[in-house]
């Protein structure tokens, strides 16, 4: 028949390729044997081709009689086909239409009445289908001679293929990528009950996936395992091994383990994933993009960025590829990318990615409000508070899901801690930051080792600690007496002498800072000193070389006022500063050395580039200082307070100065007083260079703001890594701008550079204007809002004649006239570069405009235009108009507020006809009337390419209203229409609403303020009842009464496509509410409902009260303003006990008293979707603060609380306390505004000291027992990371004290601390009792046997630990011995690290008797010890009978030959460990040998390590042999031996013949050409190698040209490293043209060559 005949691509397998097999014959039966296009267009979609599978789904869909029963299944391949386009809207819409459907089916045949209404609903265009050019003859190409009735009579239906719980499956998991779990979850519990499942039955398997996700995502990752394994269970006894749905178990499994932490076992399931869908399906299918994502977050989890941004890069590509970049998965991948890069300081990079995923559409609420939080945190540490704010408090006004109550809490936090800074210490602390972050510029960038986000952290927090009880500025320097002795080796370090000296934080000005007059603390124990406060004092070393280099002396320049002051006497004098410069330098040096130390063991006292000072243990520096002062007072210094509550150590000549003391007997150290007039004009600079400059101009002791210019002039000729600098809003002058365009003159990294808001003329418009005629790099110049007129602007248009880089040119807001914009217009005849221009808000005029306008018929780049608020007028309007007739570039077009009337509108409209390019154009608020309108109407007719039209604020009527109406009906582009503050009136929205009906694109609808009234809004109600694509809908602040919104009302009970209706300000009358409320009875689309101020009272209020215990879908609610009392606020109540959707709630500004706010709140301990309520501006008092602790003692949902502006007292707000001190999802608590004294506010803040909700930041022996007292109360924490404390045994009893109460922790991470013996006895003792433990990390410790052995007497009566990590600590063959003894007994550990100890032989024979016996142990790592053969053949020995070890790493110890002969001869008996890690040991050839032996007749090892050995030719001739006849070995690595050509001829021979081996790395091995070639030609044939490396080697262009040769033919490898070998030009000639055929390899790394210029063109090209 017609429809069995299609045409099938072929790829050739492998015969013997059982997993294939395997899926052929499952698809054989699914498919049956009388396949069908519906058949076709299901394994299309599966295949990704979701273009072709729609054009067959809609062809039979035209052709199909109404009754048919496959239009269920169509529809139903519809959703599909949108779900994987991300199309998630028309996805539910077609999975609905098949449910209701097949429904119907099911009771009576569809009639093709009901088919016509769902064609309408479904908005098929069926001229325009008949007009397409495919048919089912040109789909088969053959039988052309049979009807296309016969090919539709043989369509065959199989019951089977379509069920209801097929179609649930499918619905709930469009929710699921939308995030809205309920509703996933009501449709999965749907799916369960239509249908009676089979064990092996796909919808169940689906939805059992489904729920587990649900799971994974809101924090119940044991559940979600309990559905995957259960799903994996089913899914292996009845599907093939790389069956679609096995790969999403895998996935899933992953990110089960990845929210549990486990992110090795995440990575590793989700690479496994990975493998087994790119075998199944293409690489561009939408389940491998999802893996990659994953993959790519898990890389974020463990900190690996640069991986990260490899695979979520890839995976962008991969979307690219597959047409799918406005997928809202590709949001998510942005989002990710810009979280790694955030996360390495690309703060840039990170805000561009964020942005592309705002301007994604269908991006579920909660990766909006992510992404705005992300923003939020890049402003703040750029210290842009006002856009950080901004961000912040959008990410709050998105709908909120069930489970932020984690994010919530933090955005709040953030919030509150930039206003209480805004409040404390914006004068006092700021300016001193920007001061020290300022001298920073004027050292050399190379010459630190300090990340540039680690100092700005530093010093940021340095101003900003709240309360702190010692002083933060302080250096060390050695003693006088050991000054003169070197310090040479590591020994050398505790054998010197140290003193320490505080600095006076009065101010960070360089002639008021200065050391302390004391002559300073010796330190003891200097090593474990400089351990703890290494990164510290890096930090403050370039602080002070840096005020050195800039004060001179800054030992003794200090203020006239303050001579009295006495200094150290070693840090006074002549030669005072040669003297600190050589100590700070000695300081490092033995910095460096302990680092040194470190490194041997692949560890940094650096490596932490977060360094924050909440971090720092500053209270526990006297017990490292020999303190011999009669009061501890710390270097003379007096702790004082700034009237703005900011802590200051100063010294007592500062103190007399400027403080007032609140006590007659004040004591240093120990009494705090307060600065009398602490005012940062005592000599401040700025990071906000404006500040300085108004300083300046206040207090002539402060340096000329010409000195900051210079300093960042400096900086920006030195720095070889800078790309963007603002150095806006700051008062920079002519001086400043000239010195800082000298300096671009010769830097060649800035792109960006921002000036604008400062005091710049022409005289500085020029010094620019000279630097862009050299200048090669800047992008980007931003001088607008300065003081620039046609002089200025001439000169920089003559720099753009020249100038081929710059792309964005921003001179808004200048003085700018005609003369200037012709000489601007004239440059862009030129200019090939320039995009974006904005020259608004000047004083261009007409003529101007036209001068512009001329250059637009010749330039070829110029995109955007932004030419408004310049008074252009007609004149102008016309020229730029008849410009847009020629040009083909200008896509943004910005004309607003420019005097323009119907005259040059219509020259605009005419331009419109004929223009194929502009797709925005904003045209509001100008003098354009009904005539206007009418021509841009004419033009929309024609015009197929303007999206977003903008005509607000002029002076149209009906009669324009009624012209773009007429437009809008044959109009096929335009999305949003933007009318609002018009006069449009009945008739124009009459007009308006027919177009709707028409109208298949508009999106958004803005028709406010437009004297709109019932008329108007009964037409555009009609309308909506046939209107399927409007989906925003703004009348607010018109003229309607309760019949218009009645109208409205009635329309929603058929409209589904609405889900945002703002009608605002207009009934104040019950009667239209009332309606509004009966249509949400019904509809199941509005999203988002404001009827504020619309005067609803309590019979409103009961109507909506009604509606909510129906309805299903609204989100938000706005009943703001209006007249709401208690007995309507009760009716809300009622509905809210029952209401499952609504989240968001708003009675702010009504009339209601505690008895109503009461009903709210008893309403809430039952209602568990209502996350914010803001009931502010009432009547509400204490009684209702009573009502509200026993509320929130029960609810779980409510994350945000507003009560404030209310009459709550003290009595209230002890009652709030209550409530905060129990664990509660709140968040957000605002009760400001209210009556409540001191007597009130102090509960409050005890309570917020016991609410579990505040993070932690310093978690050291000083507060470690009260969270450990914590745990034995709280019933939730499951994980507690308290690593990197400083916790010591004290602190290590109080947490074993905890476990042995706690019945809910299961991980506890203790690495990196100070705990012995008697700490691991103590958390041992507690494992013995302790039923939840299932990981436990103790690793970085001092731990030795008496430790190790109480752990091990703990696994032998412990039945619950996993996970033992124990690396890196003093165990040795005592302790190892123990820890062996135990694994005879224990049945549960399954990991085991002991890594990184003093583990000999004999610890190593016993663990390996042990393993003899054990049967739950799969991974051991020991490796790193003092291991040799004799280890070696006992732990080789047991595996003979061993059947659980999985992962065995022996690295890095001292196995020869003899050890890797015994661990051979073992894998050929062992049959269950999969990777073996063996690198950096003493094998020769002769292993190799017995290794490769072992290969060839092991089936398990998948990944095998053995770099970093004495491999030569026969060792890797050997390996190769093994490789031709072994099929299970996926990864091998032999990087780093003495391999030469003839080895890699070798390893390349197999190649042609091995199907598994995907990774091979030979890196830094002597392969040359010759092995290079060798390798190429086993490329040609070889299809599964997926990654490459030979980076490191004597490869020159001849033999990288048969690698790139191979590559024209080889489709399997993706990364290819061949970095640091002998390449030129000629190879990237090469490269160059085979990336034009290769259209696999996506990760291509050739640095460290010698690539010139024409090479990099070369690959450009």
């Amino acid at each position: 028949m017609l429809c069995n005949i299609w045409l099938v691509h072929l790829h050739l397998t492998d015969d013997e390729d059982q997993q294939l097999s395997q899926l052929q014959e499952y698809l054989r039966k699914e498919i049956g044997d009388s396949p069908t296009l519906l058949t076709l267009a299901k394994f299309l979609i599966y295949i990704n081709e979701n273009e072709r599978a729609d054009r067959y789904c809609q062809l039979l869909f035209k052709e199909l009689p109404g009754d048919h029963q496959d239009t269920s299944l169509i529809f139903h391949r519809l959703g599909s086909i949108c779900y994987h386009t991300g199309k998630y809207k028309l996805a539910l819409e077609n999975f609905e239409y098949s449910r209701d459907i097949y429904a119907l089916q099911n009771k009576d045949k569809i009639s093709n009445e009901n088919l016509r209404k769902l064609r309408k609903r479904w908005n098929i265009d069926q001229d325009a289908l008949l007009s397409d050019h495919y048919s089912i003859e040109q789909v088969t190409q053959t039988l052309l001679s049979l009807t296309l009735s016969d090919a539709i009579s043989s369509i065959s239906t199989k019951t089977t293929d379509l069920s209801l719980s097929d179609i649930y499956a499918d619905i709930a998991r469009v929710y699921l990528d939308k995030c809205e779990y309920k509703l996933t979850l009501r449709n999965c519990e749907k799916a369960l009950e239509t249908k009676h499942f089979t064990v092996n039955d796909l919808p169940l398997m689906e939805t059992y996936t489904i729920i587990g996700v649900i799971c994974c995502k809101t924090g119940y990752g044991s559940i979600a395992m309990k559905y995957f394994e259960k799903t994996l269970q089913m899914c292996s006894q009845h599907l093939p091994s790389v069956h679609p749905s096995m790969v999403k178990v895998y996935c899933n499994m992953g990110l089960a383990y990845k929210n549990q932490t486990n992110l090795n076992d995440a990575l590793y399931f989700t690479n496994k994933a990975l493998q087994m869908r790119l075998q199944c399906a293409p690489q561009q299918h939408l389940d491998t993009i999802r893996i990659y994502n994953q993959i790519g977050q898990i890389y974020i989890g463990q900190n690996e960025y640069d991986n990260a941004l490899n695979i979520l890069q890839q995976a962008l590509h991969v979307c690219a590829q597959a047409r799918q970049l406005k997928h809202p998965l590709t949001g998510e991948i942005n989002y990710y990318i810009g979280i790694a890069y955030m996360k390495q300081g690309r703060n840039t990079l990170a805000l561009d990615h964020f942005q592309t995923v705002l301007k994604i559409s269908d991006v579920n609420d909660r990766l909006i409000r992510e992404t705005y939080f992300g923003m939020g945190c890049i402003y703040e540490i750029q210290h842009n508070s006002d856009t950080a704010l901004l961000y912040y408090h959008a990410a709050l006004k998105i709908l909120q899901s069930d489970y932020d109550v984690t994010l919530q809490n933090l955005i709040k936090h953030k919030i509150s801690m930039i206003e209480k800074s805004r409040v404390s210490t914006e004068s006092a602390s700021k300016s001193k930051v920007e001061q020290l972050q300022k001298l920073f510029a004027t050292i050399d960038r190379s010459a630190q080792h300090i990340p540039a986000t680690q100092i700005q952290r530093f010093l940021t927090e340095m101003y900003e600690l709240s309360e702190h009880k010692s002083p933060r500025l302080f250096i060390v320097l050695l003693d006088e007496m050991s000054k003169s002795k070197p310090i040479i080796t590591s020994a050398d370090i505790v054998q010197r002498q140290y003193r320490l000296y505080f600095l006076c934080e009065t101010s960070t000005n360089e002639r008021v800072l200065h050391f302390t007059s004391h002559e300073g603390y010796v330190i003891r124990q200097p090593r474990e000193f400089f351990q703890i406060y290494a990164s510290y004092l890096r930090t403050m070393i370039y602080v002070v070389k840096i005020l050195l280099s800039i004060a001179h002396n800054v030992a003794s320049q200090i203020s006239d006022s303050l001579e009295t002051i006495q200094m150290p006497h070693l840090l006074t004098g002549e030669n005072s500063n040669e003297y600190i410069n050589q100590g700070l330098d000695q300081i490092n040096k033995v910095l460096s050395l302990i680092d040194r130390d470190y490194a041997q063991y692949g560890h940094s006292l650096f490596q932490n580039s977060s360094l924050s000072l909440y971090c720092l243990q500053f209270q526990q520096l006297k017990d490292y200082l020999e303190i011999s002062d009669k009061i501890c007072s710390y270097g003379n210094l007096c702790c004082t307070t700034t009237e703005k509550g900011c802590v200051r150590w100063v010294c007592s000549a500062h103190y007399h100065q400027n403080v007032v003391c609140d006590s007659s007997d004040h004591q240093r150290g120990s009494h705090v007083v307060h600065l009398r007039k602490y005012n940062d004009e005592v000599g401040t600079a700025s990071n906000d260079i404006r500040e300085m400059s108004e300083l300046t101009e206040k207090k002539q002791s402060v340096a000329h703001p010409m000195k900051t210019n210079t300093i960042i002039a400096d900086a920006m000729r030195i720095n070889k890594t800078l790309t963007s600098i603002d150095i806006s809003w700051n008062s920079v002058s002519d001086e400043g701008a000239t010195v800082i365009a000298d300096a671009l003159k010769t830097n060649v990294t800035l792109t960006i550079v921002n000036v604008d808001h400062n005091n710049i003329s022409d005289v500085g418009a020029k010094a620019i204007a000279d630097t862009l005629k050299i200048n090669k790099t800047l992008t980007t110049l931003n001088i607008q809002s300065n003081k620039i007129s046609d002089e200025g602007a001439i000169a920089i248009a003559d720099a753009l004649k020249m100038n081929e880089a710059v792309a964005i040119l921003d001179v808004f807001d200048n003085n700018i006239s005609v003369a200037g914009a012709k000489a601007i217009a004239d440059a862009l005849r030129i200019n090939a570069t320039l995009t974006t221009l904005d020259i608004s808000w000047n004083r261009v005029s007409g003529a101007g405009a036209m001068a512009i306008a001329d250059a637009l018929r010749i330039n070829a780049t110029l995109t955007t235009l932004d030419i408004s608020w310049n008074n252009v007028s007609d004149a102008g309007a016309i020229a730029i108009a008849d410009a847009l007739k020629i040009n083909r570039t200008v896509t943004t077009l910005n004309v607003s507020e420019n005097s323009i009337s119907d005259v040059g509108a219509k020259a605009i409209a005419e331009a419109r006809r004929i223009n194929t390019t502009v797709t925005i154009l904003e045209i509001q608020q100008n003098k354009m009337s009904d005539e206007g309108a009418k021509v841009l109407a004419g033009a929309l007719k024609m015009n197929r390419t303007v999206t977003t039209l903008n005509i607000s604020c002029n002076n149209i009527s009906e009669a324009g209203a009624e012209a773009i109406a007429d437009a809008l009906k044959i109009n096929t582009t335009l999305k949003t229409l933007d009318i609002y503050w018009n006069s449009v009136s009945d008739a124009g929205a009459i007009a308006i609403a027919e177009a709707l009906r028409i109208n298949v694109t508009l999106t958004t609808l803005d028709i406010s303020w437009n004297n709109v009234s019932d008329k108007g809004a009964i037409a555009i109600a009609d309308a909506l009842t046939i209107n399927t694509t409007l989906t925003t809908l703004d009348i607010l602040q018109n003229r309607l009464s309760h019949e218009g919104q009645k109208a409205i009302a009635g329309a929603l009970k058929m409209n589904r496509t609405v889900t945002t209706l703002n009608l605002s300000s207009n009934s104040k009358s019950d009667a239209g509410v009332k309606a509004i409320a009966d249509a949400l009875r019904i509809n199941t689309t509005l999203r988002r409902l404001d009827i504020s101020g619309s005067s609803v009272s309590d019979e409103g209020a009961k109507a909506i009260s009604d509606a909510l215990r129906i309805n299903t879908t609204l989100r938000s609610l706005d009943i703001s303003s209006s007249s709401v009392s208690d007995e309507g606020a009760k009716a809300i109540a009622d509905g809210l006990r029952i209401n499952t959707t609504l989240t968001t709630l708003d009675l702010t500004s009504n009339s209601v008293s505690d008895q109503g706010a009461k009903a709210i709140t008893d309403a809430l301990t039952i209602n568990t979707t209502v996350r914010i309520l803001d009931i502010q501006r009432n009547k509400i008092s204490d009684e209702w603060a009573k009502a509200i602790t026993d509320a929130l003692k029960i609810n779980r949902t409510v994350t945000s609380l507003n009560a404030s502006k209310n009459s709550i007292s003290t009595v209230g707000a002890k009652a709030v306390a209550d409530a905060v001190r129990i664990p509660t999802a709140v968040t957000t608590l605002d009760i400001q505004r209210s009556k409540i004294s001191d007597e009130g506010t102090t509960p409050l803040v005890d309570a917020f000291k016991m609410n579990r909700t505040v993070a932690t930041r310093n978690v050291s022996n000083n507060n470690i027992s009260a969270i450990a007292d914590a745990l034995k109360i709280n019933t939730t924490v499951t994980t507690l990371n308290v690593s990197e404390n400083s916790i010591s045994d004290v602190g290590a009893k109080a947490i074993a004290d905890a476990l042995r109460i706690s019945t809910t922790v299961t991980t506890l991470d203790m690495q990196r601390h100070e705990m012995s013996d008697e700490g691991a006895k103590v958390l041992a003792d507690a494992l013995k009792m302790n039923r939840t433990v299932t990981t436990l990390n103790v690793s970085f410790n001092n731990i030795s046997e008496a430790g190790a052995e109480a752990i091990a007497d703990a696994l032998r009566i412990n039945t619950t630990l996993k996970t033992l990590d124990i690396y890196w600590n003093s165990v040795s063959d005592a302790g190892a011995i123990a820890i062996a003894e135990a694994l005879r007994i224990n049945a549960t550990l399954t990991t085991l690290d002991i890594s990184w100890n003093s583990v000999s032989d004999k610890g190593a024979i016993a663990i390996a008797d042990a393993l003899r016996i054990n049967t739950t142990l799969t991974i051991l790592a020991i490796d790193r010890n003092k291991i040799s053969d004799e280890g070696a053949i006992a732990i080789a020995d047991a595996l003979k009978i061993n059947r659980t070890v999985t992962t065995l790493n022996v690295s890095e110890n001292s196995i020869s030959d003899v050890g890797a002969k015994a661990i051979a001869e073992a894998r050929r008996i062992n049959t269950t460990v999969t990777i073996l890690e063996i690198q950096q040991n003493k094998m020769s050839d002769e292993g190799a040998k017995v290794l490769a032996g072992a290969l060839k007749m092991n089936r398990t090892v998948t990944t095998l390590n053995i770099s970093c050995n004495n491999i030569s030719e026969a060792g890797a001739e050997a390996i190769a042999d093994a490789l031709k006849i072994n099929t299970t070995l996926k990864t091998l690595d032999i990087y780093w031996n003495s391999v030469s050509d003839a080895g890699a001829t070798a390893i390349a021979e197999p190649l042609r013949i091995n199907v598994t081996l995907t990774t091979l790395d030979i890196s830094w091995n002597s392969v040359s050409d010759e092995g290079a070639k060798a390798i190429a030609d086993g490329l040609r044939i070889n299809t599964t190698l997926r990654s490459l490396d030979i980076s490191g080697s004597s490869v020159s262009d001849e033999g990288a040209k048969g690698i790139a040769d191979a590559l024209r033919i080889n489709t399997a490898v993706k990364t290819l490293d061949i970095q640091q070998n002998e390449l030129s030009a000629e190879w990237a000639k090469a490269i160059a043209g085979t990336s034009k055929m290769n259209r696999t390899v996506t990760i291509l790394n050739v640095s460290r060559n010698s690539i010139s210029d024409a090479g990099t063109k070369a690959n450009l090209l």
